[in-house]
């Protein structure tokens, strides 16, 4: 396998975490996420962030989020992204090959009409279903007892 700088290519599953205590995505509605599952915060100055399932399953995916939260995973398919004329770059970190990048969705613009569009199209249409919720990262273990 690789390092994660090759391109992206349209066959690939892409994930989306979505925190479970936002309220972003309710079981009840079905496989849909909420338009703000695909929201820019002040950290993605380049894209939003997103990872390939060929380095990373989804529970290992939400197993790289907080300690103590609960992630659902939105999954969806690169060529549908490349479709819809949509960017995704692979920007592979350190510790996660798989990270890549949504370039179209960014803090900049992140309240602009079209990205309002972009957030629906992908949470309505692109999302091809919503897989979870899985824990975030676990607690080491306590040592053992040293205690006799």
């Amino acid at each position: 396998m690789s390092d994660g700088s090759e391109p992206v290519s349209g066959d690939e599953i892409l994930y989306r975490r979505i925190p479970a205590d936002t309220g972003w995505y309710d079981p009840d509605q079905g496989d849909k996420a909420s338009p703000h599952a695909f929201r820019a915060n002040r950290r993605d100055t380049d894209g939003i962030s997103f990872h390939r399932g060929k380095y990373a399953t989804a529970e290992e995916v939400c197993a790289k989020g907080r300690e103590g939260k609960r992630y659902y995973v939105a999954e969806l398919v690169a060529s549908e992204l490349f479709a819809s004329n949509l960017r995704v770059d692979p920007d592979p970190l350190g510790h996660d090959p798989g990270h890549c990048v949504l370039r179209d969705i960014h803090w900049d613009n992140a309240s602009t009409a079209e990205v309002k569009g972009l957030k629906v199209l992908l949470a309505e249409r692109l999302t091809r279903r919503v897989i979870g919720p899985y824990p975030g990262k676990r607690s080491a273990s306590p040592p053992p007892d040293s205690r006799t």
